[in-house]
C-alpha cells in the first residue's frame, strides 16, 4: 500500500510539473495512468483493512475466551482451595493433596489466560494503529489524486 501511494504521489507531482506543456493526449494518458495507480491504492487498502478487522475481530473472540477461561480456572483454585481447607480438617491426605492440585490447575490456568488476554489486547491496540495509519496514508493519496485530477481536467479544457 506504502509503495503504491508513493508511486502514484511521485506520477502526481511529475503530472503538476508537466502539465502546461503537455498535449491533451498525453494528459489524457496520464489521466487514465493516475486512474489504474489509484485504484491499486484502493484494492491493496481494501484488503489491508478486510485483513486487519479480521485480526481485531479473531483477538477480540480469543480475548473472550481466554476471559472466561480465567474465571473458570479462577473458581477451580477456589473449589481446589475449599477441598484442601475442608480435608485438612478431617485429616485426609487424598484430599488434601486433590485440593492442592486443584489449585495448583486453577492458578496455572488463571495466569495463562491472564497471558493470553495481554496478547490479544496488544493485537488489537498494535492492528488498531496500523489501521488509522493506513487509513490517514489513504487519505493523503484521495487529497493528492484529487489535485492532480482536478489540475489535468483543467489542463484540458484549455484551448
Amino acid at each position: 500500500l506504502e509503495s503504491a501511494i508513493g508511486v502514484m504521489a511521485r506520477r502526481c507531482d511529475d503530472l503538476l510539473e508537466d502539465i502546461s506543456t503537455a498535449s491533451l493526449v498525453r494528459l489524457q494518458d496520464s489521466e487514465t495512468e493516475l486512474q489504474k495507480e489509484f485504484k491499486v491504492i484502493l484494492d491493496k487498502y481494501i484488503v489491508f483493512k478486510r485483513r486487519a478487522d479480521q485480526l481485531i475481530r479473531t483477538a477480540r473472540d480469543d480475548k473472550e475466551k481466554a476471559e472466561i477461561t480465567a474465571v473458570v480456572s479462577g473458581m477451580t483454585a477456589a473449589v481446589g482451595l475449599c477441598v484442601t481447607i475442608l480435608s485438612c480438617g478431617c485429616d485426609c491426605g487424598a484430599g488434601v493433596a486433590m485440593g492442592l492440585a486443584s489449585v495448583g490447575t486453577g492458578a496455572g490456568g488463571w495466569l495463562l489466560s491472564a497471558l493470553s488476554i495481554e496478547e490479544c489486547e496488544a493485537v488489537i491496540s498494535e492492528v488498531g494503529s496500523l489501521l488509522s495509519i493506513a487509513d490517514s496514508k489513504k487519505s493523503d493519496a484521495e487529497n493528492q489524486y484529487n489535485i492532480a485530477m482536478d489540475a489535468l481536467r483543467a489542463a484540458q479544457c484549455k484551448p
